[in-house]
């Protein structure tokens, strides 16, 4: 049963109390935040039968006054996001004495698993870093708190439309973006200077351009391919980017057609020009072949930006949209944010005033500029001056972000190619991205052979979800 249902707390009269007292029902207590009996644990379902007067601080508007420790599920290990979000969490915890928070890894292969095997043991943590592949799927099994209340109070418009509707089901949200990472072209500035090559703007060009170098250029090779474990970018790319996709707005299957062939074709013309050996490696190895000089052309989320900055190399690089060769769709654009799955009504009080406080004004644009460099600020507050721009890290990169922040308009996220789906975290833990594309480059099938498995595997992973 859903373990974010609506529930009477202790009886009618507390209700009353509820509705009629603004001092009961405070802006950090979301309407939805009432737990099943199911779920509560024996502690949880005695508070409730404690008499009216006290249900109402049960119902988390006594969390200042409490010593709680929140329990923080982090999976992204760079030491700029983990310096930027502590800062965040010290400047909470400053203003709030009584709180403390617990980072907890979990590496980001185990992060679906895991955490569904938590809700399962009563478990969960109270907040995680949420991607967007995940957050559907939690939320229609009942995993996560709706967050509606949050996203009001900062403010929706501060927000892309796509986002919030990217991790929506019904009418509720469930994530409050923190930052995006559009994928674009990566390409050599010198090499493109020293043949007089032109931005391409169609997928013959880029092929074109591409090989022109290679052929000319021994140590340099024309692409490369991310397609690690997990990591099907270079898929999911050029299917996007020629109106492919695995499941269309009504959630059918749609993956073998004649434009998943077709990207298919142009993926084993571009496997001919990747450095040897390179194909399968995870993001972080094809990413040092890439900041050596080793590829023409490097198709990645604009965090690469990183590691341009941290070996040095800017005057190597520029930036362009991946070309689109069908339909208005462009590349991955993948965000992440705060995700709250918290049943206590204290902690989840709690949670939400944090990630309130982490939206204001100055607390966020700090958080913006020393963060991952490459992820763009979701609260678009923090781009809409010149202070974001203008600050020391950010500056030398504004013009590939801006391209990168042009071709998120239209971004699509990974398992979501045409809108926000239950089907979503199965999806991406199946790895068919990845199976497709070895299928192609390593068992040397036919696009078309590829295309049919791939039907009859996603008509599988819809049946397997549509019968738990």
């Amino acid at each position: 049963m859903n373990r974010w249902v609506q529930k009477v707390l202790g009886s009618s009269m507390a209700l009353i109390l509820c509705a009629s007292s603004l001092a009961g029902c405070s802006s950090g207590q979301d309407k939805d935040a009432g737990m099943n009996e199911e779920t509560k644990s024996p502690v949880q379902q005695e508070d409730t039968q404690q008499e009216e007067g006290q249900n109402l601080e049960q119902d988390g508007t006594g969390w200042e006054d409490k010593e709680i420790t929140l329990q923080f599920w982090d999976n992204d290990t760079r030491e700029e996001w983990q310096a930027a979000t502590q800062a965040v969490f010290d400047g909470f915890t400053e203003r709030h004495p009584n709180i403390k928070i617990e980072r907890v890894m979990v590496p980001w292969n185990d992060i679906d698993t895991k955490f569904q095997a938590s809700v399962a043991a009563g478990s969960a943590p109270d907040f995680m870093y949420g991607s967007d592949k995940f957050i559907v799927s939690w939320a229609s099994q009942g995993s996560l708190a709706p967050l509606d209340d949050i996203l009001d109070d900062i403010g929706r418009d501060k927000f892309e439309e796509s986002f919030l509707k990217g991790t929506s089901t019904g009418d509720k949200s469930y994530l409050v973006p923190i930052a995006y990472f559009p994928h674009v072209v990566f390409y050599r500035k010198d090499l493109y200077e020293k043949y007089n090559l032109e931005i391409p703007g169609t997928w013959d060009e880029l092929y074109q351009n591409a090989k022109t170098i290679q052929d000319k250029e021994p140590d340099v090779s024309g692409f490369d391919m991310l397609a690690g474990k997990g990591e099907p970018y270079t898929m999911v790319n050029f299917m996007s980017v020629n109106d492919s996709a695995l499941l269309n707005e009504n959630q059918e299957v749609v993956v073998n057609s004649s434009n998943t062939v077709e990207t298919l074709q142009y993926l084993q013309k571009m496997y001919d020009l990747i450095p040897n050996g390179s194909y399968g490696k995870s993001q972080a190895d094809v990413r040092l072949i890439a900041i050596q000089g080793g590829v023409a052309h490097h198709i990645d989320s604009v965090s690469f930006a990183g590691t341009i900055a941290n070996e040095d190399k800017l005057d190597l690089y520029g930036a362009f949209p991946i070309p689109q060769n069908k339909g208005d769709y462009q590349a991955i654009t993948g965000f992440y944010g705060f995700a709250v799955s918290s049943t206590d009504p204290d902690r989840l009080a709690a949670t939400k005033e944090l990630i309130k406080y982490m939206n204001e004004p100055d607390v966020y644009m700090e958080f913006a500029k020393s963060s991952v460099l490459g992820h763009i600020p979701a609260n678009k507050t923090a781009t809409q001056g010149d202070t974001y721009w203008s600050s020391e890290r950010v500056a030398p990169f504004a013009d590939i972000f801006k391209v990168a922040m042009d071709a998120g308009k239209n971004g699509i996220v990974m398992g979501m190619e045409r809108g926000a789906n239950k089907y979503s975290s199965f999806i991406v833990s199946s790895y068919i991205y990845n199976d497709m594309l070895d299928m192609l480059i390593l068992n040397k099938d036919t696009p078309e052979k590829i295309c049919s498995w791939a039907e009859e595997k996603m008509n599988a992973i819809i049946d397997d979800v549509d019968n738990q």
